[in-house]
């Protein structure tokens, strides 16, 4: 296995890693300098655009032309053209009412046509964070909550059941990976992925294959488990705040945070706030 820098940035934040089949390109976040990254696969062709607030993810619309964007008070639609700034419209508003609540991740349905978004405390204190879908209209349904850092989601592609991490824990959830099913009128869920590592899960995303991806905040390693729960293998990586994994054939690009991480350990782990790329993962 290769591991290269596909991005040789300084991402405060990187995050919201995803690959868009049908236009093949690659698209990342930087949460904190609000900023949106488009690439080819081939690292060529970089777009960059400044967003109003916090942004947490990018994601194609299924109208084919706009992307949702998972700015800090809720998701939005937007144009996102070469060289224009991003002509912005609300859809939703995830929290009027409490200042520290931010979006903070969000997958797409099977069919691209409803959008999965996760919420957070910024505050790290209190357990505000939710699961929500919104509807191709912007119609939400509250799926799960009680979290404090929701993070992810990863949707399954053949049955409705939806991967979240609780990435800070707290006394009524522990950290780890859950499992929302749909199936019935009311989601349920259970502890799917326990969490004995060193730092957070994050970034829950699935491969074609049916695998979990998790990446390691606070620490250099990316988790690879089966639908039941099973740790397939650890890789270990030259950066440090591993946010998220978006496979694509026989390669995974990979975002990283630079945030609050010191020279030392930037010494030690030269990637870190890159996207990287891993070659030839089977």
């Amino acid at each position: 296995m290769q591991i290269n820098s596909f991005f040789a940035g300084n991402l405060q934040l990187g995050e919201g890693i995803f690959f868009d089949q049908h236009h093949d390109h690659v698209w990342w976040v930087d949460i904190l300098e609000q900023r949106v990254y488009r690439s080819s696969t081939d690292g060529s062709a970089l777009q960059v655009w400044q967003t109003p607030e916090l942004v947490g993810f990018v994601l194609p619309h299924p109208d084919g032309e706009r992307y949702w964007l998972g700015l800090k008070s809720g998701p939005h639609t937007a144009y996102l053209r070469d060289l224009e700034p991003p002509d912005i419209q609300r859809i939703g508003t995830v929290d009027s009412t409490l200042p520290q609540i931010r979006v903070n991740d969000g997958s797409l349905s099977a069919d691209g046509q409803s959008l999965y978004v996760t919420t957070m405390d910024m505050d790290v204190k209190h357990p505000l964070g939710r699961l929500l879908c919104y509807d191709p209209q912007g119609r939400v349904t509250e799926l799960s909550t009680n979290f404090v850092i929701s993070n992810g989601p990863a949707v399954a592609t053949h049955e409705p059941v939806v991967y979240v991490a609780e990435s800070e824990g707290h006394a009524g959830r522990p950290k780890g990976v859950y499992r929302v099913s749909l199936h019935a009128a009311t989601p349920t869920e259970s502890l799917l992925i326990e969490w004995p590592y060193e730092g957070s899960p994050d970034g829950v995303s699935m491969d074609a294959s049916g695998t979990l991806w998790v990446g390691t905040y606070g620490d250099h390693y990316i988790r690879q488990f089966s639908q039941q729960g099973q740790l397939i293998r650890t890789i270990e990586l030259p950066a440090m705040n591993v946010t998220k994994v978006a496979s694509v054939g026989n390669q995974l690009y990979v975002t990283s945070a630079a945030e609050g991480v010191s020279d030392e350990l930037r010494r030690q782990f030269p990637m870190t706030g890159h996207v990287l790329v891993l070659d030839s993962v089977e």
